[in-house]
C-alpha cells in the first residue's frame, strides 16, 4: 500500500503521482490553503483513484503521521513539518473526510500532541485545529472543547476559546450556549447508562457520578462484570467499538467538568426551564450537574440545592418544590454561603459518598485578612515559598495563567468578564547546571490585581475573583513547592541554605486554606478505619501511634516527625494499594496529599510489619 514515506517511489501510477503532487502545491507555509484547493483536490482525487481508495490511505497514513510527530519537530533539527509542503497538504486533505470519525478522533490526538511538543509543534497543532474547525457546528463544539480539556497550555486555550467565540458570533450565540446546545449524549439513557447489545448479551456501562461508574454484563439471569468470552472472540470489533465509546464519554466528561468550572470566573446564569434542559434532563450532562449545588433565586427567595432521588434539596435536605421556571440558576460558591451550610453540603456528600465532578462543598473559600487590608494593594500571603519551576509551569497554565517561562516573573490570570488581570509574581533562583528555561527553583511574591492597566486594592475586587485567584495560587504552590521532594535533605544542594530552612519551616509550620480543608476531611475520615484507635489530631499533625515509634504527621506537606526527638522520617508509600485495601472514601479525588497521609498512617500503624529496609533503618530505636 503506499504511504507518506514512499511518496517517491518511481514504480506509484501515474494517477497517484497527480494527486501527491497536487498535495505539495500549497507553499504558503503561513497561509492555509484556500478552499478552491480543497475543491480540485477533491475532483483530482475522485478523477483518478476514488474517494474511498484515498479515505483508507488518509487514514492509515494519518496514524503514522502521529507516531512521527516527535521526529517531525525535533527542536535540534530543522522542523520537517514546517518546510514540506507535502505533509502539510497531507494533513489539510483530511477535511475532505471529517465524516469519518475515525479521521477527526485521529486528528485530535494530532492536536494534542503536537502542541505538546512546544513551539516546533504548533505548526501541525495550528492546521490540526484549523481542520477540526471546519466540523459541522454540532461536531466542532464537542471537538474543541475535548481538546480543551486535555491540552494544558494557556495560549492554546485561549485560541480554542477564540474559535468558539467565532463560532458563536456566527449563529448568533455565546460560545458557551453553543457549547450547550450541541453537547452530544453518546448514546446514554435518561439513567446516565450506555448499553451495548450483542449475541444476547447486553454490556451495560452506569455512570453514577463523574468519577464512579460500574460495568457489568448480562444474559438472562447471567451476570458478569467482565465480558463474555464469546463477545471477545466473536465480536471483538464490536467490542472495541463500545470501549472507544466509553472512552470518549469519560473524556467528554471531563471537558464539561472544567466548562462548568469556568462559571464561577464568567458569572453564567440561566433562567430555570433553560438550565433544566440543558443540564438536568441531558443525559451527559446531567451526571455532572445532579451532583452539584445550584443557587436558584426567583421573587425574593434564594436557596441552594442539589438533585437527590427525583427532587431538589436544600443544605438541611429538605425537599424544595414549585420552583418557577423563569427563576434564575447559577452555579454555588460556598464563599456566598453561611458555614453551616457549608458543613451541612459537606456531611451530606460524605454520608452519601459523592464525589463531585468538581470540588465544590469542599471547595477552599478565600477571603481578605487583615494583612491584606493593610497591604491595600497587593496580597504576600504566598510570597517567600520556594517552588519547582517545571511543576509550576505545568499547573499554572493547565489553569490558564501566561507567563514567560525565561523570565518567571509576572505571571497573568485575564478574567475577561470582571475585566480584571491577576498577577503572580515569581523570581527565578539561580542554580549551578541550569542550561535550559523551565528548570530549576523560583522564589514567589505579591498577588496584584489590575484593571484597565491600573492596579486596583484587594478591597475592590470582586469576591468570587479573589477567592479563586488565591485558590489557584495555593494549588500552584502545594503541587511545585520543595516540601513536596521527600529527598530535599539529603540532595546535597539545599544544606545550609535557605532553601533548607524554608524546607523545614514550610513542612511543619501553619496551615494553608487547602491544608485546613485536609484536617476537617481527616477528622471525618480517620474514625472510620480500622487505625482509628491509634491516631488522634494535635495541632496541625495526625499523630499516630505504632508498634515501635510514634509519629506526627503533617496535614499540610504530609511529612512526618518521629517522637520523642521530631527525627525526619523519608518515605514515599504506594498510596493506592493500600487505600484500595480500607476502600476509603475520599469526597474530593484531586488532593493528593491527603491520600498520601492516609497511607502513610496505615503504614505507620503496623510499622513493625514493614519490609522496607529503608525505612527500618529510619524508625529502627537506637
Amino acid at each position: 500500500m503506499i504511504n507518506i514515506s514512499n511518496i517517491a517511489d518511481p514504480t506509484i501510477s501515474h494517477e497517484w503521482k497527480v494527486v501527491i503532487e497536487f498535495l505539495a502545491s500549497h507553499t504558503e507555509p503561513k497561509k492555509n490553503p484556500p478552499k478552491s484547493w480543497y475543491k480540485e483536490l477533491s475532483s483530482l482525487i475522485n478523477r483518478n483513484i476514488s474517494l474511498g481508495e484515498y479515505e483508507s490511505f488518509l487514514l492509515e497514513n494519518l496514524k503514522s503521521f502521529k507516531k512521527e510527530i516527535p521526529n517531525l519537530v525535533s527542536r535540534y533539527s530543522e522542523n520537517d513539518y514546517a518546510k514540506s509542503p507535502f505533509l502539510r497538504g497531507f494533513l489539510h486533505s483530511s477535511i475532505l473526510f471529517l465524516e469519518n470519525t475515525k479521521i477527526t478522533d485521529i486528528i485530535e490526538d494530532i492536536t494534542v500532541t503536537s502542541f505538546s511538543k512546544g513551539a516546533q509543534g504548533v505548526p501541525i497543532g495550528n492546521d490540526a485545529l484549523y481542520i477540526l474547525s471546519d466540523l459541522p457546528v454540532d461536531r466542532v463544539v464537542g471537538s474543541l472543547g475535548k481538546l480543551r480539556s486535555r491540552i494544558k497550555k494557556g495560549p492554546v486555550r485561549s485560541k480554542i476559546a477564540t474559535i468558539l467565540n467565532n463560532i458563536g458570533k456566527k449563529h448568533g450565540k455565546t460560545a458557551n450556549e453553543l457549547e450547550e446546545m450541541s453537547i452530544s449524549d453518546f448514546g446514554l439513557n435518561n439513567q446516565n447508562e450506555l448499553v451495548f447489545c450483542v449475541n444476547d448479551w447486553n454490556g451495560t456501562i452506569s455512570f453514577a457520578t463523574v468519577n464512579q461508574s460500574e460495568i457489568s454484563w448480562t444474559n438472562g439471569t447471567k451476570v458478569q462484570k467482565s465480558p463474555p468470552k464469546e463477545i471477545t472472540t466473536a465480536f471483538k470489533e464490536d467490542l472495541k467499538e463500545f470501549t472507544e465509546n466509553i472512552k470518549e464519554i469519560k473524556e467528554q466528561l471531563a471537558s464539561q467538568c472544567f466548562r462548568i468550572e469556568s462559571f464561577y470566573l464568567n458569572d453564567v446564569k440561566w433562567s430555570f426551564e433553560y438550565w433544566e434542559k440543558y443540564y438536568l434532563q441531558h443525559n451527559l450532562v446531567s451526571i455532572i450537574a445532579k451532583n452539584l449545588i445550584w443557587d436558584i433565586v426567583w421573587e425574593g427567595n434564594k436557596v441552594n440545592v442539589t438533585w437527590s432521588n427525583g427532587y431538589f434539596i436544600d443544605s438541611n435536605q429538605a425537599i424544595v418544590e414549585n420552583i418557577p421556571i423563569h427563576a434564575t440558576v447559577s452555579l454555588w460558591h460556598p464563599i456566598y454561603s453561611t458555614i453551616e451550610e457549608i458543613r451541612n453540603w459537606r456531611k451530606y456528600f460524605n454520608e452519601k459518598q459523592i464525589i463531585q465532578g468538581i470540588k465544590q462543598a469542599f471547595r477552599e473559600v478565600y477571603v481578605l485578612t487583615d494583612a491584606e487590608l493593610n497591604t491595600k494593594s497587593y496580597s504576600n500571603r504566598f510570597a517567600a515559598h520556594i517552588i519547582q519551576v517545571g511543576t509550576y509551569l505545568t499547573k499554572s497554565r493547565s489553569k490558564g495563567w501566561m507567563g514567560s517561562a525565561l523570565l518567571m516573573e509576572n505571571f497573568a490570570l485575564k478574567i475577561p468578564h470582571f475585566d480584571i488581570k491577576a498577577e503572580f509574581w515569581i523570581q527565578r533562583i539561580s542554580q549551578e547546571g541550569e542550561d535550559w528555561y523551565g528548570t530549576g527553583l523560583g522564589a514567589t511574591d505579591q498577588v496584584r490585581f489590575y484593571k484597565n492597566k491600573e492596579q486596583i486594592e484587594l478591597k475592590d475586587v470582586p469576591l468570587i475573583v479573589f477567592a479563586e485567584v488565591m485558590r489557584d495560587v495555593d494549588l500552584f504552590i502545594g503541587a511545585s513547592s520543595i516540601t513536596n521532594n521527600p529527598y530535599w535533605t539529603d540532595n546535597g544542594t539545599g544544606k545550609n541554605t535557605d532553601s533548607q530552612s524554608y524546607w523545614y519551616e514550610y513542612s511543619f509550620g501553619s496551615l494553608r486554606m487547602s491544608g485546613d480543608i485536609r484536617m476537617e476531611t481527616l477528622k471525618e475520615i480517620i474514625p472510620m478505619l480500622s487505625i482509628k484507635d491509634v491516631c488522634s489530631f494535635e495541632g496541625n499533625f495526625l499523630k499516630v501511634q505504632g508498634k515501635i515509634r510514634n509519629y506526627k504527621i503533617h496535614v499540610g506537606s504530609g511529612n512526618i516527625l518521629m517522637e520523642p526527638n521530631d527525627q525526619y522520617l523519608c518515605i514515599v508509600p504506594d498510596s493506592s494499594n493500600r487505600m484500595a485495601k480500607e476502600k476509603i472514601f475520599l469526597p474530593f479525588d484531586n488532593d493528593e496529599t491527603l491520600s498520601i497521609i492516609i497511607s502513610k498512617a496505615l503504614l505507620l500503624a503496623k510499622d513493625n510489619e514493614t519490609t522496607d529496609e529503608t525505612i527500618i533503618s529510619q524508625i529502627t530505636l537506637k
